[in-house]
């Protein structure tokens, strides 16, 4: 542990604990929704936009 002396104080049954609370919670939020006329589009890079050579246009409103 010498190469870590932080984890010194950290033992198995904290670990675990943590892990357990971790395991139960959601990667996304439970509310997440898709709404059309918004969600599809996202704005382009402008290095992408760039280095395209006019085949990508940016979309409106960004």
């Amino acid at each position: 542990m010498d190469k870590y002396p932080f984890l010194e104080n950290i033992n198995n049954k904290t670990m675990n604990f943590y892990f357990d609370k971790e395991r139960s919670r959601r990667a996304h939020p439970g509310n997440a929704v898709f709404t059309v006329g918004r969600d599809e589009y996202l704005p382009i890079p402008k290095s992408e936009s760039d280095s395209s050579q006019n085949l990508y246009n940016q979309n409106a409103g960004y």
